[in-house]
């Protein structure tokens, strides 16, 4: 019983440490395709972060905007803030609990993805559109 319960204490924050934490991937934009309709584009993205107010032509079209906030991963500050975590767990367990004293792997930018009449024809990084 002793061994499991040291095995299973050891296993849980190491899979914590390793997981992605639910951060969606700029990668997910290569999943998307012209026309495709905003189900097909939920389904592949999930949930934007913001839906702009839709824009009505004067020809009775209908454009809508939503907004994604996707990250690029840096893999060497990946890899520096794994090996950093892994060994603050085995010799200064308690600094696990400050993340914020490592710089993130992460950096973050938005994305629009444009829809005309629910179909996407246009999507790219916010600054360029």
């Amino acid at each position: 019983m002793k061994m499991r319960f040291s095995t299973i204490s050891l296993l849980i924050p190491l899979l914590f440490l390793l997981s992605g934490c639910g951060i969606r991937k700029k990668n997910l934009l290569n999943k998307l395709r012209l026309n495709m309709t905003k189900n097909d584009v939920l389904l592949k993205m999930g949930q934007p972060d913001e839906i702009h107010c839709p824009t009505i032509h004067r020809n009775g079209d209908i454009e809508a905007v939503w907004e994604y906030n996707l990250a690029t991963v840096d893999e060497a500050k990946l890899n520096q803030v794994t090996s950093q975590r892994l060994c603050a767990w085995f010799v200064f367990w308690p600094l696990l609990f400050f993340p914020s004293t490592w710089e993130s792997p992460y950096e973050y930018h938005s994305y629009l993805l444009k829809f005309l009449n629910d179909h996407l024809f246009r999507w790219g990084r916010k600054s360029e559109l």
